[in-house]
């Protein structure tokens, strides 16, 4: 994927996304409107956003997969 496709993809609001709904209302709660402001918070800190369960990140985990960007969850 192009960098120019990949950040289009990223800064799409969260809502328009092929994702789970469950995914869409924690990023809701959280004011998460992108996937790369997501993206932006180590995965430390992202566990400790309300509605942020093991659920919601393997279903982060599987649409990066998707797309060939499982790379950019940062873990640290």
């Amino acid at each position: 994927m192009q960098a120019e496709t990949i950040k289009a993809l990223l800064q799409q609001p969260v809502h328009q996304l092929t994702i789970s709904e469950d995914f869409k209302h924690m990023a809701s709660m959280n004011g998460f409107e992108t996937m790369d402001i997501v993206l932006s918070f180590p995965l430390s800190s992202l566990m400790h956003f309300p509605g942020f369960t093991p659920r919601v990140l393997q279903v982060l985990t599987l649409w990066l997969q998707e797309h060939g960007l499982v790379h950019l969850l940062r873990h640290q």
